[in-house]
């Protein structure tokens, strides 16, 4: 059995793991495609274990299942092509949560930058990092503690 512990920098709302997040961790778990379910807030600062299922993993807070992986068959998407550059920085410019959030320890519904980097707001209304990224920056350590 496998323990993780998510950091608080990468909270989502109300004291609990960004959804995104957590889900990426996990997905790492399944060699190829994977899915993954949600099933609780997956809570931070704490000791969670990971167990083996009959289909995939579980992670596990004491006796609450927090989420599950399992391996999928591959999927066709069609990726949209990304915004301009100048897109990115109007959307920034008019989007209200760039300046003032409801959520703003949230990884990735804050104000600003919280991994270093400046975040605008896509014509598609989802959070993509500005590229290149700025002189210096440096991506975060690993948060997720294995014991």
């Amino acid at each position: 059995m496998q323990e993780i512990i998510i950091d608080q920098r990468f909270q989502g709302p109300s004291q609990s793991a960004n959804g995104g997040y957590i889900t990426g961790l996990l997905a790492e778990m399944v060699h190829g495609p994977a899915e993954v379910t949600l099933k609780a807030p997956p809570p931070l600062g704490h000791a969670m274990q990971i167990i083996e299922t009959a289909d995939g993993h579980a992670l596990m807070d004491g006796e609450q299942t927090v989420a599950t992986v399992r391996a999928v068959a591959p999927m066709e998407l069609a990726i949209p092509p990304l915004p301009s550059a100048s897109a990115i920085a109007e959307a920034t410019r008019n989007y209200p949560g760039h300046h003032d959030s409801p959520i703003p320890h949230c990884l990735s519904a804050a104000p600003g930058d919280r991994w270093g980097m400046p975040c605008g707001y896509s014509q598609a209304r989802s959070k993509v990092p500005t590229w290149p990224p700025p002189p210096g920056h440096r991506t975060p350590v690993s948060p997720m503690t294995v014991a």
